[in-house]
């Protein structure tokens, strides 16, 4: 079957990703936040579920006993985030002419505010908007590469896998996804999403020799 829908990550695929920034906004508070940031901290998070802002900065606080306030947490958290590409926007525009288009991120509540907010500030207009239907993990309850998160998602987008190309930059996703019958395909520099068009001629040159 020829791809009708296509399904992205959002870091690394649509927005690029600092996580360098984070890093040195937690050192400028005496904060090392992937010491902090261990299997442990994100399984106690885990537990609480859709996180908060507080939640988070409490449990910072705790594990590193800094004074340091839920704004200056989120600002050092949300660092990473670098602005949105203006051409892989409108590319994404020009696409949705021809796809159907679906964005599911492994996210929070916390970059989730940011990264929308700055979607709007920068070309007035929704994030959500350049897609059918959106899916954040935090919402859904289940992160990539969980091969249920994958099944809910076509479960609720209604979508049919062997129609669906799904686009992420970690290759242990894009197994999760195959496993469920989507395409995948794994978007490594220097790639770019703007490449998309030569890679999905070779999808339907490929269901062509199939047929």
């Amino acid at each position: 079957m020829a791809i009708k829908n296509i399904i992205f990550d959002l870091g690394g695929v649509i927005l690029d990703i600092d996580a360098e920034k984070t890093q040195q906004a937690f050192e400028a508070l005496g904060i090392d936040i992937w010491q902090v940031a261990t299997a442990d901290f994100w399984k106690r998070l885990n537990a609480i579920g859709n996180y908060s802002l507080t939640q988070f900065s409490d449990l910072i606080r705790q594990e590193t006993q800094k004074e340091v306030s839920d704004e200056e947490v989120e600002q050092a958290w949300t660092a990473l985030l670098c602005d949105f590409d203006e051409q892989r926007m409108n590319f994404l525009t020009e696409l949705s002419k021809t796809y159907q288009l679906y964005l599911f991120s492994n996210t929070d509540e916390i970059h989730t505010k940011a990264f929308e907010n700055k979607c709007l500030t920068q070309f007035d207009r929704e994030l959500s908007s350049y897609f059918t239907q959106v899916f954040y993990s935090q919402r859904l309850g289940l992160r990539k590469p969980d091969v249920r998160a994958f099944e809910k998602v076509l479960l609720l987008s209604k979508l049919t896998a062997e129609e669906t190309l799904f686009v992420d930059d970690k290759g242990e996703n894009c197994a999760a996804a195959r496993s469920v019958g989507l395409h995948a395909f794994q978007l490594q520099a220097p790639e770019l999403l703007t490449d998309l068009p030569a890679i999905l001629v070779k999808f339907d040159e490929i269901e062509s020799v199939k047929k």
